[in-house]
């Protein structure tokens, strides 16, 4: 799960510095259409294009910071 969702953000942001032309960590709202289409989001619709990848990345970014963080509470107990 974790290496699913880490490859998701990596391919998002690679996406995203392909579109601005530059190594930008923000995705504005003026490059999620884009990106969400180079990623596999093909709806006709780019505000449903753009809502369903937001929901992946907002999911995958739940599972690392929860993982990362059950992590890091088992490895301070040692």
């Amino acid at each position: 799960q974790l290496e699913s969702a880490y490859d998701f953000i990596l391919r998002a942001r690679n996406e995203l510095h392909y579109h601005t032309g530059r190594a930008a960590d923000v995705l504005t709202r003026n490059v999620q259409a884009a990106v969400a289409y180079n990623l596999g989001y093909t709806s006709r619709s780019p505000v449903k294009r753009i809502e369903a990848m937001m929901r992946d990345l907002y999911s995958h970014l739940r599972h690392v910071d929860i993982i990362t963080r059950n992590v890091e509470q088992r490895l301070a107990l040692v």
